[in-house]
């Protein structure tokens, strides 16, 4: 007689991104394609001399979107105490993939909260794709899979669709496809840092 297994599924400590959708006007792709950029030292995309492009007057409304959306992923998702913790903006660039450019895996140093928002895609022009940081078995083995799922996935791609925005935690490793179209990829990249007090066994701590 075969015994029926019952048995439930835990998935602790899940890597959070925040999926939403933001919808840019003419006037901020003017704003963005008049910028001054400069390749990058990989000669694999352009990238903008200014460092933060979501300060700009024009993106005023744009920005305080991001910011909300930000709030939401801390105060929401990752339910910090408001009370004890705010969320500070400390870049903001534009980024440009010429066709056949792309970029690098890596993840943002001095952040805490990273994302990207697309204001110029086409089909094939290069999607976002996501590392985890450590494999199941704590070192890279990587054994043929019936299928893959959220446990045993190495990686994971999110579409690049014009407006999408994706929040992510600054550690996580990422890149960028291969932009495979006739057309030039256009986004916005930002970092976010936040302050506050921060608690251990014995002491209180600011950041």
């Amino acid at each position: 007689m075969e015994t029926k297994l019952n048995f439930n599924i835990l998935p602790l400590f899940s890597i959070p991104i925040v999926e939403c959708t933001l919808d840019a006007n003419d006037n901020v792709i003017e704003y963005i394609n008049s910028l001054q950029y400069k390749r990058t030292n990989l000669s694999n995309s352009y990238i903008s001399l200014s460092k933060n492009v979501l300060d700009n007057d024009i993106m005023y409304l744009y920005s305080k979107h991001i910011d909300d959306y930000i709030k939401k992923f801390l105060f929401e998702v990752m339910e910090y105490d408001q009370k004890f913790v705010t969320a500070e903006r400390v870049s903001s660039w534009a980024n440009k993939h010429l066709p056949g450019d792309w970029a690098q895996s890596h993840s943002h140093d001095n952040s805490f909260v990273s994302g990207v928002w697309y204001l110029e895609t086409s089909n094939n022009c290069g999607d976002l794709e996501v590392q985890i940081p450590y494999a199941f078995s704590g070192i890279p083995i990587n054994f043929e899979k019936s299928k893959n799922n959220q446990f045993n996935s190495r990686d994971c791609t999110l579409p690049a669709i014009r407006n999408k925005v994706y929040i992510f935690p600054s550690t996580l490793t990422h890149n960028v496809r291969i932009n495979k179209s006739n057309k030039v990829r256009t986004s916005i990249a930002f970092n976010y840092y936040i302050r506050g007090q921060l608690i251990s066994e014995s002491n209180l701590f600011y950041s």
